[in-house]
C-alpha cells in the first residue's frame, strides 16, 4: 500500500523573483484523472528544484544525465516496490511538462529515449544540453 500523499508546499517566490512550478498537483485535476482512466495510465507528478547557486536563473535539474533523470527512474522504482505494481518500474513514459519542466523533458527524451513513449514540451526555453 502507498502512503498518503502528503500535501505539496505551496509554490512560492525566490529571492530573484522566478515562479517555482510544481507537477505534483496536476495529478489531483479531473481532466487528467479521466484521461489516466480512459487509457489506463498511472499518474506521477514530480517537483524538482536545485541546490542554491549563485546563477538562480538556471535550472541546473533539466540536465537529466547528471543525476535528476536517475532521480526520477529511481522515484518510479521505489514506487513500483512500495504499491506491488512492479510494471511502474519500467513503464514507457508520456511526460508533459512547462518551462524548465519542458526542458527537462527534452533532455530525459534525449538521454533515455526507451523510456519515453510520447513527451510535450509548453513554453520552453534555454540551451539543451550536451
Amino acid at each position: 500500500m502507498v502512503p498518503e500523499r502528503r500535501q505539496p508546499a505551496p509554490s512560492r517566490r525566490r529571492p530573484d523573483a522566478r515562479l517555482e512550478w510544481d507537477g505534483r498537483p496536476s495529478v489531483d485535476d479531473p481532466i487528467w484523472q479521466a484521461f489516466a482512466t480512459r487509457h489506463q495510465l498511472a499518474l506521477l507528478g514530480c517537483r524538482f528544484t536545485d541546490k542554491p547557486h549563485d546563477q538562480g536563473f538556471i535550472e541546473h535539474y533539466v540536465n537529466v544525465s547528471q543525476g535528476s533523470g536517475q532521480a526520477l527512474l529511481d522515484a518510479l522504482g521505489a514506487l513500483a516496490k512500495r504499491s506491488n505494481h512492479p510494471e511502474l518500474a519500467m513503464a514507457p513514459l508520456l511526460m508533459w511538462g512547462m518551462s524548465a519542466g519542458g526542458q527537462f523533458n527534452y533532455e530525459f527524451v534525449a538521454w533515455k529515449p526507451e523510456r519515453v513513449a510520447r513527451a510535450w514540451q509548453a513554453l520552453t526555453t534555454g540551451t539543451p544540453f550536451d
